[in-house]
């Protein structure tokens, strides 16, 4: 691995006029668009867009956290101040523009340095009076605070953060830092190959025989061909994705990237399912195209669940790709330029409160003799949010899928089952969520398992 370059070109003896330069180049080309420099919280989704899949829609905001240790769990604490939170933006820069990381592992960097921000309060976090004392004592409180696992992680950034130091001659005196007590836990995968081959059996990885039948009976008993509006619609969805990754061995994240259809004939005559072989982080992916023979006995059954899929997604993709080639909402359907508010139940599928669907997404409206009225063009602008306008899989045509071209596509809210109105001018992905949540359960969210036994007792009641 070629050794990383000094940012400042070539330091002086003068560790002031270093950071100087070193944060005048970083402020001249942040690789983050959109965001406020002297702001402690930057939103650095847009910059990882274009590696983004569509079935991790249900992530938050990629943000990075410029601040210090929080007193209160999921509160910020306060910022990095000064010349100290200076350099570490500077040099997160400098690390994306040099090797493209991940906002996770800018993320852990900035979480490194608030340990050394901490260890610097004798020094009033003068970053140019940081000595090896400081990064011992900052290593100390890490493992003190944070899992052994975690830890090992951190500390590995806070050696990143010394060596950066250095290499820009941003500190008076040469660090040249190492942790002693680095030490790889024993708790994570072992260093030897053989090692981890036998603490994982492959058959560990692979749903068991009950999974499989109680997959097969759900398969058996939830009805088809259910309105979108009717949650079993969205039951009925999950349970075909289900089986065919029980059928197929794909993962979440390759089933809900295939293709609208994605099956075809091999040279040899046998079937065979073409899949993105994803590889990477949430938000930093490579594409690898791959086929995948079906087995003799599941072909009839994979065959008969994707074309049930297809069919059962299909108003879901004439909508997307409606959009995609129009770019507007609603393109296929005529509307007056002041549409009465009685009309937009029918017009969006919506079940629900009209005027608080408006105020959510900054809809103006009057109300006039007790009834809504809106104009078509500020009802059009506010419903362009609902729809997923990214790709499935980010990339240039024949590796890259657009919504439209995809299987798992649903109208917007339709995945929640009943607890929000279904959409229907609106297309979204099928995330990995929404499949987590009906095999796994969520919080006040029951999974399919949970409604079924209840169902069941109800019946024997």
């Amino acid at each position: 691995m070629a050794a990383r370059a000094c940012a400042v070109g070539v330091p002086s003896e003068n560790w002031l006029a270093n950071r100087a330069v070193l944060v005048a180049r970083a402020r001249a080309a942040v690789p983050f668009a959109g965001v406020d420099w002297d702001s402690a919280t930057w939103d650095v989704s847009e910059a990882y867009q274009h590696r983004t899949r569509a079935y991790k829609a249900d992530r938050p905001a990629l943000r990075l956290l410029f601040t210090q240790h929080g007193d209160t769990p999921r509160v910020p604490g306060a910022p990095l101040r000064g010349p100290f939170g200076d350099v570490v933006k500077s040099l997160v820069c400098v690390r994306h523009r040099q090797r493209g990381q991940s906002a996770g592992s800018h993320m852990v960097f900035v979480r490194a340095t608030r340990y050394v921000f901490d260890a610097l309060a004798d020094r009033d976090h003068d970053i140019g009076e940081l000595t090896a004392d400081h990064l011992d004592a900052a290593a100390a409180r890490l493992f003190e605070r944070e899992r052994e696992s975690s830890a090992y992680k951190v500390v590995g950034h806070i050696e990143e953060f010394a060596d950066a130091l250095d290499r820009n001659g941003l500190c008076r005196l040469r660090l040249d830092w190492r942790c002693r007590r680095k030490c790889r836990p024993k708790s994570m995968t072992p260093d030897r190959i053989e090692a981890a081959v036998q603490a994982v059996g492959a058959e560990s990885r692979l749903p068991d025989e009950d999974a499989i039948r109680a997959i097969g009976s759900l398969y058996q008993q939830i009805p088809r061909s259910a309105s979108p509006h009717d949650p079993v619609s969205a039951d009925r969805i999950m349970i075909l994705i289900a089986t065919v990754m029980v059928c197929t061995g794909l993962r979440i994240g390759e089933m809900l990237t295939l293709p609208e259809k994605p099956l075809s004939l091999a040279e040899d005559g046998c079937r065979v399912l073409r899949y993105a072989r994803l590889k990477g982080r949430a938000d930093d992916v490579t594409v690898e195209w791959a086929s995948k023979p079906l087995l003799t006995e599941t072909e009839p059954v994979v065959e008969a669940a994707l074309a049930e899929l297809h069919e059962a997604t299909e108003g879901a993709r004439q909508v997307a790709r409606s959009f995609h080639e129009s770019g507007c909402p609603l393109a296929g359907t005529p509307l007056q330029p002041e549409i009465d508010g009685t009309s937009l139940p029918a017009i969006l599928g919506l079940r629900g409160k009209i005027a608080q669907f408006l105020k959510v997404r900054n809809i103006a409206y009057d109300v006039v003799g007790k009834r809504i009225r809106v104009s078509r063009d500020a009802l059009l602008r506010g419903l362009r949010d609902d729809h997923w306008a990214l790709p499935t899989i980010p990339g240039s045509p024949g590796q890259g899928i657009r919504l439209h071209e995809a299987l798992c596509v649903a109208y917007a809210n339709q995945m929640h089952r009943g607890t929000r109105s279904t959409l229907t001018h609106a297309a979204r992905p099928i995330t990995d969520q929404n499949v987590r949540d009906f095999l796994s359960g969520r919080g006040v969210i029951r999974s399919v398992w949970s409604v079924m036994r209840s169902l069941t007792v109800m019946v024997a009641r």
